[in-house]
C-alpha cells in the first residue's frame, strides 16, 4: 500500500501486527494523538440501534458478553495468540489496556468533543479554506 500512496489508514489486526519502531516511515496512533491533545478518551465504536430493537434481551445479550469477556482476558489472549499469531505483549495490551468496554462519562464527552470538531470542520468545507481567505487562492 504504501508503495503506491502517500498515507495510510491502518485499522484492525494489520494495525495490531505493525511494529512502529521498525518500519520506516512515521506513523501515528490515533487514539494516542486524541488523549494527548484532549485529555479524553478516543471513542472508536459504539454498539447501537433504533430504540425499538434494542430489547431487554438485545440488551443483555450485550451485557453478558461483557461480563464473559471481562471475566476471561486470559482465555481472549491465548486465543488471539493461537488463532491469529499475535505477540503476547501485544495481545494483553490490547485486551486489557487498549480497549475500554465501558462507556463512561468521560468518554461521553469525549465522543462529544469529537462531534462538535467534525461539525466544525463540516462548516469550514461548505466555504473558503483559511489558506483561501488569507491569499485569495482557489
Amino acid at each position: 500500500m504504501m508503495g503506491e500512496c502517500d498515507a495510510a489508514l491502518i485499522i484492525g489486526d494489520p494495525a495490531l501486527r505493525i511494529r512502529r519502531e521498525e518500519i520506516e516511515w512515521q506513523s501515528l496512533d490515533l487514539g494516542e494523538e486524541w488523549v494527548r491533545w484532549t485529555r479524553l478518551p478516543m471513542v472508536f465504536a459504539v454498539w447501537c440501534g433504533k430504540e425499538w430493537a434494542l430489547t431487554d434481551e438485545v440488551r443483555e445479550a450485550f451485557v453478558e458478553s461483557y461480563r464473559w469477556g471481562a471475566n476471561h482476558a486470559d482465555e481472549i489472549v491465548e486465543r488471539a495468540l493461537r488463532e491469529r499469531g499475535f505477540a503476547a505483549d501485544i495481545a494483553r495490551d490490547y485486551v486489557t489496556h487498549r480497549i475500554s468496554y465501558e462507556l463512561t462519562d468521560r468518554h461521553r464527552e469525549g465522543l462529544n468533543l469529537f462531534r462538535t470538531k467534525v461539525r466544525e470542520l463540516d462548516l469550514r468545507a461548505s466555504g473558503p479554506s483559511r489558506l483561501e481567505r488569507h491569499t485569495g487562492m482557489v
